[in-house]
């Protein structure tokens, strides 16, 4: 069972994951790859909404990028509440449905 303090830093570097600093070609990857990825790798299959101070499961993966398919883009998890919040101002968004048990 996870602490408190450890769910908190979980919630903390998933919501961090959506920021452009931590996708492909940003400044901050190579760490966010080598530190930060095999963190939330290791924990159990839930997914969660990346708005911040939301704690309710994914319900949608958003990709997004500039030109090009969805598989060479970047994502993001989201509740169907935040689904709109978290678009970016990228031209193109992909919003796939997360299959649920």
């Amino acid at each position: 069972m996870q602490s408190d303090t450890e769910k908190r830093l979980r919630s903390a570097l998933r919501w961090c994951s959506g920021s452009d600093d931590f996708q492909v070609g940003g400044k901050c990857r190579e760490g966010w790859e080598k530190v930060c990825l095999p963190l939330l790798q290791n924990e159990p299959e839930t997914r969660h909404c990346c708005m911040i101070g939301c704690d309710k499961d994914a319900e949608f993966e958003i990709y997004y990028k500039g030109d090009g398919a969805p598989s060479d883009s970047t994502n993001t998890d989201a509740c169907t509440e935040h689904v709109g919040d978290l678009l970016t101002d990228a031209p193109q968004h992909w919003i796939y449905s997360i299959a649920t048990g």
